[in-house]
């Protein structure tokens, strides 16, 4: 898997984590929020 694909799913992995964080906070919503931008971008 090239680096840029890991670095993709990486991310994605992070938002499903953050997503299901049972207190996240308005911090981790604004870090899932680009989470997600960068790993659709990558």
């Amino acid at each position: 898997m090239t680096d840029t694909r890991q670095l993709a799913v990486d991310l994605f992995n992070g938002v499903w984590t953050l997503l299901e964080k049972p207190d996240r906070t308005a911090e981790d919503d604004d870090r899932m929020l680009h989470m997600a931008h960068a790993s659709r971008f990558h």
